[in-house]
């Protein structure tokens, strides 16, 4: 299978829109300070062995999207994360169909001990271990479709986050190492309604009882629209990659075990909505089975919003 990967991989230097422009913007983003290459084949082989074999000719992985890719390898690199912080951004290359996917994850567990130590006593908490221990961590995927795959990993780094480093980043609405989430009681994103969602997709769906952090990140994608192939921003002229959307994703940071995730999607091609904006909230609910709330936000390039319209 290796060998198949190296044949795409070696095929992509002569895939149309596989420009020397292109080229730099993913080489700049992969060898940026800090980070350091991942081999790709090992990438492509780690995520097909956590999907059921497949008889066709393409890998189990080939349907895949590059947001679910990413999610998905990050927690198979990674040690068990029970409190944590996820912040994805995507970006898109003009005039092609490369994607830029990074996901920080942060290890909240520690913090949130500290927290309760300073007001219970480090008598009346749990040891270090039960909060989750592992560092701050970036990965960075460079994906392009390629013969029958949707989201081919062609370069991929990784990067071990500091604590000075991980103190001083924005995650979308708050301090990254933040324990709670500044969402202002103004916004309709408190507004929270069930919501059915169904995912069949032939990855893994559900960790502990919860959503993997790859199904979080198809959901957000899919409720708040973003279009990730085939962007009407990206087929136009050429450039320097924008970002096409960015999301957080908070996993049990509240009293209660839970997921709560918002993405904003940015750079739409609307003459009056600039930006939506979609939260989806993940509780425990009766006999173990979870629930699914969700709310709405849009921005305008003029004025406010009437609900979710713009003038």
């Amino acid at each position: 299978m290796k060998s198949l990967i190296l044949v795409l991989a070696g095929a992509l230097l002569l895939f149309p829109q596989a420009r020397a422009n292109d080229q730099a913007i993913a080489e700049a983003f992969i060898n940026s300070e800090g980070y350091e290459a991942v081999d790709t084949l090992l990438l492509e082989d780690e995520v097909d062995a956590l999907l059921p074999p497949t008889d066709s000719v393409f890998r189990s992985a080939s349907e895949l999207s590059s947001l679910v890719k990413a999610g998905l390898l990050v927690e198979a690199r990674e040690v068990p994360l029970q409190r944590g912080r996820y912040f994805l951004t995507v970006s898109l290359v003009p005039g092609s169909e490369t994607q830029l996917v990074q996901i920080d994850r942060f290890n909240l567990g520690p913090l949130i001990r500290e927290e309760l130590v300073q007001s219970h006593g480090p008598d009346n908490v749990a040891p270090a271990d039960e909060f989750g221990t592992g560092p701050h961590v970036s990965w960075r995927f460079v994906t392009t479709p390629l013969q029958g795959n949707r989201a081919i990993i062609v370069e991929a780094a990784r990067r071990e986050l500091e604590n000075a480093d991980a103190s001083s980043m924005h995650c979308l609405l708050t301090a990254c190492l933040a324990t709670y989430t500044e969402l202002a009681e103004s916004t309709p994103l408190h507004a929270l309604e069930p919501i059915e969602a169904e995912l069949a997709g032939n990855y893994p769906i559900r960790q502990e009882g919860l959503l993997t952090p790859a199904a979080m990140f198809e959901l957000l994608a899919e409720h708040s629209g973003l279009v990730l192939e085939g962007n009407e921003r990206a087929a136009e002229g050429s450039g320097e990659s924008f970002v096409a959307a960015q999301a957080i994703l908070d996993r049990n940071l509240g009293q209660e075990f839970g997921l709560d995730g918002i993405m904003r999607v940015g750079e739409l091609m609307d003459d009056s909505v600039s930006a939506t904006w979609f939260r989806l909230v993940e509780m425990p609910g009766p006999e173990g089975v979870s629930q699914l709330f969700g709310a709405r936000d849009v921005e305008c390039r003029r004025g406010e919003a009437v609900g979710l319209l713009c003038p």
